[in-house]
């Protein structure tokens, strides 16, 4: 099980990693969001999840494509 999750735990550090170094270098809001926005639609894609975040409804869908997870 974990190898399988290695690739998403890889993910989540990356982008935990960018943030860290966002925050301390200084990088404004906009500099995160548009980080955060990268995550969930390139990175996370690339792992075949779907994340969407509703304009103001606090819902998220969160789907994997099973035909990514080899």
């Amino acid at each position: 099980m974990e190898a399988h999750l290695d690739k998403y735990i890889r993910a989540m550090s990356s982008f935990r990693d960018d943030i860290r170094k966002l925050a301390i270098g200084g990088g404004s809001s906009q500099d995160i969001l548009a980080l955060c926005d990268r995550f969930r639609d390139q990175d996370l894609v690339n792992l075949g999840v779907q994340l969407d975040d509703g304009q103001g409804a606090g819902q998220w869908l969160l789907s994997f494509d099973r035909r990514l997870e080899n």
